[in-house]
Parts: C-alpha cells; structure tokens; sequence
C-alpha cells in the first residue's frame, strides 16, 4: 500500500477516420482511456462543430492476430477503448491539420489532430483474416487502419496508360505508430514501385501507368505490426500535385518567376505575382495544386543570377536565394559591410521541406572565416548567428551542406541578412493548450520567452481567468533569462471543472542612460501554435487505490483463474466497479476479464479472469485491473474516478499450464454451399472435467450469411454433430477460419476449448 492520493488522468490513443472531406459530416471512433461513459469534446477550430460529448460505444472492435512470440509479447500494450462522436467540418474549412481535446474530472487529453483534406474519402470496412482487395475511384482519400498485427490492406483501381499517379500516406506525422510500406502491384502481379519511409516514417510514391488496367495499393507496416492506433490516410490520385517549389520567395511587388516539380505541371516556371500584405503567400494553380511562398520587403537576389556572371558586392538588408545541387558545391555571395552595422543572418531550408543541412560562414576579402553557424538548434538542421563589421569593406557569405556527399534540387535555402529588431518587444509560448491540475497539489508549467530588440528586462506573467483557490509562484521570467517554471497551486474546494485562461507577460521599459527617465510598459499574450488560450482542468483525487499480494499460480489456458485483491479506502466507502484496465503491463494474449461490482464498504474482493484456449502453456500472463466509481464532491456535483496499479504486487500473475479440455472436428475445411447445410462431426475430451458440453460455430465478424445452431453434449458423451447453413447467396466474403467452441461450466469457472476450421469456396 502507497499514501498519497492521485487522479487517473484519461488518454487518447486514435480517432478513426483521422481526417474527413470539407463540407462533410462524419462519425468517428475515438479510441481513448479511462473516458468511461462519456466525457466532454472540443474541437479548437471554429470551421469543425462535434458532439458535445464522446460516448462509449457498445462493443469496441477488436481483432486479436496472429500468436505474439516472445520477447515481443512481454512488452507494454495498451487497450483503448472506442467511443463514438459525430464530426461536421464547414465547406470552407482550411485544409489540414485541427486540433481537438477531451478531459473527464481527472484530467484533460492534450490536444489530437484531425485532418481536413480536399478529395472524396472512404473509411476502410475493417475484417480480419486474409487480405481482400477493395475496389476504388480515383481521386480520393482512404481513412484505415493496419489492425491486427501482421494486416495488409490493398485497394486496387483503374490505371490508364501513360498517366501518372501519387500514392502518399499520413500516419506519422499524426502521430500514429505506423512505419508503412507501400507497394503498387500491377494486374499481372508485377511490383512497380515501392517505398518505406519518405516524410519520416510516411511513405511516398509515384509511377506512370504503362497499360491501361487494375492496379493494386498495399499497404502493411514495415516491421509487420498493427493495432488499433496504427490508422493511416491514404491519398491516391492523378491530379496536379506540387513536390518542390525555387525558389521559396520574393520580394513583395515583384512577380515571380517560380520552378514546380511535381505531378501535372508545365515544365517552364511559373509567373506568380507577390501581393500578400503578409510574411507568407499560399498559391492555388488553376489545375488545383497548391504551395506557398515567402513574402519580404527586401531586395532578393537569385542564385542563377550568381551563376551568370559575378555579382557585384550586394548591399544588406537582401535575401539570398540558392540550391547546393552538387555534392561538395560552395555557394559564395559577396556582401557589402558598413563599419559599426549589425546584421543577423537566418537561413531557412527545413522549414521548406529542403534536405539542405546549412552551414553557413562569413569571411573577409583574404578568406578569413568571422562568424558562422551550422544548426540553429538541437534537431534544427536550418543555420542562424549575427555579426557586427568593424570595418567598411567587402565580405564573402559562403553556404555549403554539412555533409559533402550530399545535394540535389532538392537542397534548396532562402537566406535573409538584415539589421535585427531594434525596438524592444518579446513572444511568449507554452508547451501545450491544456494543463491538468489535481486540486490540493500543484503542477509546473514552463513559459517561454524570444526577446527582440536587445530587450533583457523582467517578463511578469498574469495568469488571467483562475478560478478563486488556484494560485501561481514563480511567474516571472528573470532578466536575460528566457524561461520560467510557473507553479499552480490548487485549493481543496475549486470546482472541479474547466477554465480557460489567458497568459500574459508584461514587462516595464526604462529610458536610456541619460535620458529623462520613462517607463513604457509592453505586452504579450502566450500561444501554443496559434492559440492564446491555456485550458486548465481542475482534477480531482481518486479516493481509493487498489492493491494486491505478490502471488504466482499455475492456470490451465481456456479456464477461468481468480485472485484475492484489496481495497484502501480513503474517504468513499461506496460501491466501486472492477474490470480490466485499459492500459497493461504486457500484451493479454487474449485474456479477457467481466466487470464486477465491489459492495459498499467492502475492501476485499476476488476477480476472475478467463484465459485463452490457445494461449501458448510455460508462458506468464500479467493482468491489471481498474477499479472506477462515482461520487459526491462537497458542492453536490458527481464524478467518475478511477485507479489502476501495475505494481508487481498488484497484478494478477499466472503460469500457463495445458488446456482441462479439447474439441476436434473431424474435418479441417468446410466448403460454402448457397442455401445448403454441412454436418460438422466432432469429439470432446473433457479430461477432468465432467458434465454438459456447449458446442457453437463463432463467427468472424464480417462473415454474414453463415450460421449454426448450438448443440449440447450431454455428460458421458464425446462425440457430436454440428450443423452448419449458408444463406443462398454468392456476395460473400471466405477469408478467415470460423472457430468451433466447446464450454464446460462448473463451480471452478468457464472453461473453453477450440478448434479452427477453414470455409472454402
């Protein structure tokens, strides 16, 4: 047993579809933890309305896969729950990614993405068993999941020759465990392209059709895994797509002259006048394909340009445009400084999708390098530093890629070298839009300043639209410090609710030495993305935690085997709910538990969990359970709080010993007949067992149009007869084995036995 109280906090594994078409309205299923019966939603996006609540759907779809060997089946796997929600996204809606959040009275979900995509979409109709081929049309987006492990999913359409397709999937970088492989097969089985990772762990392809036929899509993981979180979006189209744009801006006024790779676009560049009043310009060709480009008011200057014939000395502020299109190429500007002049110099290339890894140098007229930067930052490759002439003269800006083997056009970079900021000012952000705080604990929340202008002063930090009760230390980022640990602290009678709160830092600036003093205050409001709003949930404590003993036991797989557990009681002595947990230590290998209800006051209780038939015997299974109920708080309102533990001591743990019993059909293969019926012969060994057997046909769950009626085997006898009908149709689908099923109930629990049987056409 552990002191110390503390809340259940939910999660969030998936929502499936991940995205949805503009104008459309959708359901979806959000896989999630400890949401229970339901828990409010909110879209931060104005453009998507959702129901105001998830709510936990009957049954949550669950395909368990091949055999997990070990050590693979000893790791951590989590079960989420599905629950339902109904998504409208408006026609004009932007494209791509929104946020959404959920939070229940233990805490709140950080913010999951949603993506609004452009083209007609289909959600996958999920089976298990052998891959089927799905017909599609072109263009469109696929929303579906490589679930269970080992799936592929293969959608196939129509090619015309000589026509160009793009096959590209989003899962990574949504944050989905998914490393797909993507393959494009021809209809004579021909593989034409292929990929694994291309936007990290997305895949990306393009091939040209060289006949006109059917054409397969499939896609699996790399590595051959899935689960219910493995959710992809799969775009297949013809249309006109924009890969790469050079360069990435211009001076605004100007019209630009823009080279496009991609799909469906002219081979000559692109006249593009700039008229964004702003730092950035999105460009939509009348063929649909869309980029965006970099909007400054300073004079711009081109590599190609460069190439032409030398340059003269370039006076700054100016923004260099260039490619290292060669391994080993050495990009030189020759710059104009002025005595005394400070000038910052930022390359962006990553932040353009360019493979470019900058390193950028600045050297006098005799080669001397003054100043350079190779990463701005840790895990940004982009290049970034100041430097202050101390002469009149004429310098060198040298660019090359970090690595000397490298190049391409796709290394492109867009340099900017200008005077920094001279009037004070500062940007604050946080590191998320919603932060939990358990009432009568506290919680740190780290602010972020970027000063500009030389501004080194104070930053205070208000923390506007707490509640009465929550208060906050530490909320001050120090002079020429960039970062303050901001603590909140809650009282034990805040409302257990939400509250949206807005962070704002203020600072006081002072005259300069020697002139009339004056005191000028300045402000900024934190953002996380573009978010001003700081969502704060008020948690509370689960009053009760669960515990056990350290025991192991031998359990026969296919029977039931139950535990002791116990109860702390720390304040609610009311009824409490048990089931399994939805996060395990280790893959279940189909271990299934019921809920049960705990009485009031009770703090023992036995559980019992039913073990697969064809769990692998010497193998140890690790079962963690939940224990959730409702109760009062001091104004009246009701809760749902939860605790699980997977301490040791804790779980339920047992050894894997020979099935009690066995069922053996006396054929493998049934083959489908429409409208007729099959005899199915089997026997039973009850081994120890005694008494009545039921024997049933369980169904995958896609498999319409074939059914059976249980039989029972009375005691004394092992051999029986199932029948089997088909339903007179040939729309059906025979990829997966139906299972027979023999139960044998005692005192001691279920106990099940099964064997497999394939259906054939």
């Amino acid at each position: 047993m552990v002191s110390g109280l503390k809340a259940e906090v939910p999660g969030v594994s998936y929502i499936y579809p991940a995205g949805a078409q503009r104008g459309s309205k959708i359901d979806v299923q959000i896989g999630g933890f400890y949401l229970f019966d339901r828990a409010p939603l909110e879209f931060m996006s104005t453009s998507i309305k959702a129901s105001p609540d998830v709510q936990r759907l009957p049954n949550t779809l669950w395909f368990e896969g091949p055999r997990i060997a070990m050590p693979a089946s000893q790791a951590k796997e989590d079960y989420p729950v599905d629950n339902g929600a109904t998504i409208e996204v408006d026609k004009e809606a932007a494209l791509g990614i929104h946020y959404w959040r959920v939070w229940t009275s233990q805490g709140i979900v950080p913010a999951q993405s949603f993506v609004v995509g452009e083209l007609p979409e289909i959600v996958e109709e999920e089976i298990d068993g052998t891959p089927v081929p799905v017909d599609v049309e072109l263009p469109l987006t696929i929303n579906g999941r490589i679930f269970p492990r080992e799936d592929v999913d293969v959608w196939q359409f129509k090619a015309e020759a000589g026509k160009s397709y793009t096959v590209e999937v989003m899962s990574s970088r949504l944050g989905y465990p998914l490393d797909s492989h993507l393959q494009v097969v021809s209809g004579n089985g021909d593989l034409i392209a292929q990929n694994v990772d291309h936007f990290d762990n997305d895949s990306f392809l393009r091939f040209q059709a060289d006949t006109t036929g059917l054409y397969q899509v499939r896609i699996h993981d790399s590595q051959f895994g899935g689960l219910q979180n493995y959710v992809y979006r799969l775009t297949i189209t013809d249309g006109q797509i924009v890969d790469r744009v050079f360069p990435f801006g211009g001076q605004r006024g100007a019209i630009l002259s823009v080279n496009l790779e991609g799909q469906g676009l002219k081979a000559a560049p692109y006249q593009i006048p700039l008229t964004s009043k702003t730092e950035q310009q999105d460009v939509e060709l009348p063929g649909g394909g869309r980029f965006e480009l970099q909007v400054s008011d300073y004079p711009e200057y081109l590599e190609a340009e460069l190439n032409k014939e030398p340059l003269p000395a370039v006076e700054l502020p100016a923004v260099f445009n260039g490619q290292i299109t060669e391994a080993g190429q050495k990009d030189e500007w020759l710059l104009q400084g002025i005595a005394g002049q400070t000038i910052q110099f930022d390359l962006q290339a990553a932040a353009f999708g360019s493979g470019l890894d900058s390193v950028v140098e600045l050297q006098n007229a005799e080669g001397e390098t003054l100043a350079g930067n190779d990463d701005v930052a840790k895990g940004n490759t982009d290049s970034s530093f100041s430097f202050t002439f101390k002469e009149d003269g004429d310098y060198r800006l040298v660019i090359t890629e970090r690595f000397a083997s490298r190049g391409g056009l796709n290394f492109g970079y867009r340099l900017t070298a200008a005077s920094p900021a001279s009037t004070k000012s500062f940007t604050l952000s946080l590191p998320a839009s919603e932060l939990t705080l358990v009432r009568e604990q506290s919680v740190k929340l780290k602010v972020a300043a970027k000063r500009f202008g030389g501004m080194s002063e104070e930053i205070n930090l208000e923390f506007q639209g707490l509640p009465e009760g929550v208060t906050v230390e530490g909320n001050a980022i120090a002079p020429n410090k960039n970062e303050a640990d901001v603590t909140l602290k809650c009282d034990d009678q805040v409302a257990i609710s939400t509250y949206d709160l807005t962070v704002v830092g203020k600072a006081i600036l002072h005259g300069e030495e020697g002139e009339p003093e004056t005191e000028v205050e300045i402000s900024a409001t934190a953002i996380w993305q573009e978010f001003d709003q700081l969502k704060l949930a008020v948690a509370i404590a689960t009053p009760f935690k669960l515990f056990g003993t350290f025991d192991t036991n031998y359990a026969h797989r296919g029977s039931t085997f139950e535990k002791m557990l116990y109860i702390e009681r720390t304040g609610y002595d009311g009824p409490i709910e048990i089931t399994m947990a939805d996060k395990q230590i280790r893959h279940l290998q189909g271990v299934t538990g019921e809920k049960i209800i705990v009485p009031a006051g009770a703090e023992q209780y036995k559980y019992a969990i039913q073990l697969a038939p064809w769990m692998q015997p010497g193998r140890t299974a690790r079962m963690v359970v939940c224990g959730s109920a409702i109760i009062t708080d001091h104004d009246g309102t009701k809760h749902r709080v939860s605790h699980s533990s997977g301490a040791q001591n804790d779980q339920i743990i047992c050894f894997i010993s020979p099935s009690l019993s066995s069922v053996t059909s006396a054929i493998a293969s049934v083959q489908f007949q429409p409208g007729g019926k099959q005899p199915l012969p089997f026997t039973i060994n009850r081994g120890v067992l005694q008494g009545d057997v039921t024997v049933e046909i369980v169904m995958p769950h896609h498999l319409k149009g074939v059914s059976a009626i249980p039989v029972s085997v009375p005691a004394g006898q092992n051999d029986g007869l199932i029948e089997i009908q088909f339903a007179d149709t040939g729309d059906i689908v025979l990829n997966a084995p139906i299972i027979l099923r023999a139960t044998i109930r005692n005192s001691q629990g279920t106990h099940l036995a099964e064997d497999k049987i394939d259906l054939v056409r």
